[in-house]
């Protein structure tokens, strides 16, 4: 009896790196999107009865201090910026996510904050843009979008509660006075 010659399958090619980045994100992202995002921030700010008003800090907030979603998608630009940004940016720790995953939470966040996920941002100069935020993000393994968003609104929370936040503004040529608004 005759064999029967093996057919040739067909071979894929390889997925582009764009391709691959993509897949990657998605699957971290696994379909949720900014509302969910704010949801799990939202829900952690509250375990640690944080008043998020009224925020007086970067011009940013100020402007947007009736609006806590709002609050949340600069806070976790800003955490996310610390990270990957400004002079100490560039790399995150082992045991977190692909760079590309944390750069599609950043995008969403900016996304809310004013319509353009590449945000209006923080000059690249900055190192910090929230006072006291020195994480030691060495010492935790995040494996997923609400990992991560938990892991922000901690440090969020307790920024908030460790600093008083304040807008400082100069009018005219007298000398700065600080006023309580």
């Amino acid at each position: 009896m005759a064999r029967k010659k093996a057919e040739a399958t067909p071979s894929i090619p390889p997925l582009r790196y764009e391709e691959q980045q993509a897949l990657v994100v998605g699957k971290f992202l696994d379909g949720d999107g900014w509302d969910s995002i704010y949801r799990t921030w939202k829900e952690r700010m509250e375990d640690f009865a944080v008043p998020l008003d009224p925020l007086f800090m970067d011009e940013h907030l100020w402007k947007h201090r009736d609006d806590p979603e709002i609050v949340a998608a600069i806070m976790i630009a800003g955490s996310i910026f610390l990270r990957t940004g400004g002079r100490r940016g560039g790399r995150l720790p082992e045991g977190w996510p692909d760079y590309q995953c944390v750069k599609a939470v950043e995008a969403l966040a900016n996304a809310r904050w004013d319509g353009n996920e590449y945000g209006p941002g923080w000059m690249h100069v900055m190192s910090d843009p929230f006072p006291g935020n020195q994480p030691d993000d060495e010492e935790y393994g995040i494996k997923s979008l609400r990992g991560l968003v938990q892991y922000f609104a901690v440090e969020h929370a307790a920024t908030l509660l460790l600093y008083r936040l304040v807008n400082v503004r100069l009018v005219g040529a007298e000398q700065p006075k600080l006023q309580l608004v």
